[in-house]
C-alpha cells in the first residue's frame, strides 16, 4: 500500500535527522542543516512544504556537490510554500542535505527574553523537532 499524502500537506511525511543547529537570539534566527534519507534511492523530484524558511542549498552526501531546488512563486495559506528538489536520474541517491535557516516571523518558534524565562538571565527558545 502506497503511503498517503497528509490532507494539509505537499509530501510525504519523513522526519530528518537534524544535528545541532546554531540558535541566533538576537536575531531570532535558527541556522541549520537537516539530513534526509530516504527508504530507497529516488529518482526524478521531491517536495517539501516549508514555512518561514530560507533554503540556501541542498547539498548530495555522495559528491558534495549542490543539487537543484526551487521554491513556488506563491504559498498556499495552509501548506505554505513548496519546496523542489530535483533528485539525479542515476537511480543511486537516497539522502541528501538542506541548509536551512527560519524567520524571525516563524510561528513554529517561540523566543523567550531572559525576563521571561525561570532564572530570568538566560534566552530560551522553544522549538518542536520530531521524534
Amino acid at each position: 500500500m502506497r503511503p498517503q499524502r497528509p490532507l494539509h500537506s505537499l509530501s510525504l511525511p519523513s522526519p530528518p535527522w537534524c544535528p545541532p543547529h546554531f540558535l541566533d537570539f538576537r536575531s531570532t534566527t535558527i541556522y541549520g542543516v537537516a539530513f534526509f534519507i530516504l527508504k530507497s534511492p529516488h529518482v526524478s523530484q521531491l517536495s517539501f512544504d516549508i514555512r518561514s524558511l530560507s533554503i540556501h542549498q541542498v547539498i548530495s552526501p555522495i559528491t558534495l556537490s549542490p543539487l537543484p531546488f526551487s521554491l513556488s512563486s506563491s504559498p498556499d495559506p495552509i501548506k505554505g510554500t513548496q519546496l523542489s528538489i530535483s533528485l539525479p536520474d542515476d537511480d543511486v541517491l537516497n539522502s541528501f542535505f538542506i541548509v536551512f535557516s527560519t524567520s524571525p516571523s516563524s510561528s513554529a518558534l517561540q523566543w523567550l527574553s531572559p525576563p521571561q524565562t525561570f532564572n530570568k538571565k538566560t534566552p530560551f527558545c522553544l522549538y518542536l523537532m520530531p521524534v
